[in-house]
């Protein structure tokens, strides 16, 4: 998507002026109390060694209306365009390196619109002791006291 600027009535030497929308970024109007209302923002990889700057300056009035509806637009793309995620790093145990497992969602066939489960290796892990109820409980389980019985034990 882009923006495109053709002058009303025409420029001699300037045809038009187009702006992919997503490569002005950091956009705003600026209003000075004297001048004409301009619209600056930076524009990277536009071919030089740093990004550049932009300043569209509006000299007879539509400075309002190109911001707002610049902003209204990008906001639009924004919402379309699903924000890039990054699928999480191996973690290495001890007993061997934890991989993804594909989990597909619905009758989707793409990879990215599933999720990514991660397991860990349970062999050579040993086991969990079940707990016994032969077992010594500590002195604090054994007995618990009530916040005022040891004030009650105290006037028996």
């Amino acid at each position: 998507m882009r923006v495109v600027y053709m002058p009303s009535p025409p420029i001699p030497g300037t045809i038009a002026l187009t702006i992919p929308l997503k490569n002005l970024l950091n956009g705003k109007l600026v209003r000075p109390w004297i001048g004409s209302n301009s619209y600056q923002g930076l524009v990277p990889n536009g071919g030089l060694n740093d990004e550049g700057s932009i300043k569209l300056y509006f000299e007879k009035g539509g400075g309002f209306e190109f911001s707002s509806a610049y902003t209204m637009l990008r906001s639009r793309i924004a919402e379309d365009v699903a924000p890039f995620e990054e699928p999480l790093p191996l973690y290495s145990t001890e007993h061997g390196v934890s991989g993804p497992t594909y989990a597909p969602s619905g009758s989707s066939s793409q990879p990215n619109e599933g999720a990514f489960l991660y397991t860990t290796p349970t062999s050579g892990i040993p086991a969990a002791k079940p707990y016994q109820q032969s077992e010594q409980l500590p002195a604090f389980q054994q007995n618990p006291l009530r916040p005022d019985q040891e004030n009650y034990d105290r006037k028996s």
